[in-house]
């Protein structure tokens, strides 16, 4: 083996209380691309670090709704929703919806299959959703209207 051509790597990475070392005889190659995707991974789990993803969910007769809110540091967020219609018969073409008195809300939203997906880009100094919150929807469809109550799962 020529010693020019290769180069020794040592890893070692602290996961879960334990470390764990590799030694590895590579080509220079090699070497670069392992450098890389080692590099790739601590990049993606820094970006994952300080971000907690908050679930919340409620039902009622007709619908079962869905809110999940990623939160990125102190006043950092991104928001998504899902409203399934549950009840019996043909699902509505369109709602009216409100959550938390206009904080969301929807107007002629139209359905597919009965499902509504919205998702809410991520804002900055706005007000951050907090575990122990409820959020009050109300869902309006042909005459009908129900309010319903989302929890922490």
């Amino acid at each position: 083996m020529d010693k020019r051509n290769y180069y020794l790597l040592q890893l070692s990475l602290y996961l879960d209380g334990t470390y764990m070392y590799s030694i590895i005889m590579t080509s220079k190659e090699e070497l670069n691309i392992r450098i890389y995707v080692l590099l790739g991974i601590v990049l993606l789990l820094s970006a994952c670090l300080g971000q907690e993803t908050l679930r919340f969910e409620g039902e009622s007769d007709h619908w079962k709704v869905n809110y999940q809110a990623e939160i990125q540091g102190e006043d950092k967020e991104s928001a998504s929703f899902t409203m399934h219609y549950i009840g019996g018969g043909e699902p509505p073409e369109e709602i009216d919806c409100n959550i938390n008195a206009g904080e969301e809300t929807g107007h002629n939203v139209s359905l597919e299959k009965g499902v509504l997906e919205s998702s809410r880009h991520p804002c900055s100094g706005c007000s951050i959703t907090r575990e122990n919150q409820e959020f009050d929807v109300t869902i309006e469809w042909d005459d009908k209207t129900e309010k319903l109550t989302l929890e922490s799962e």
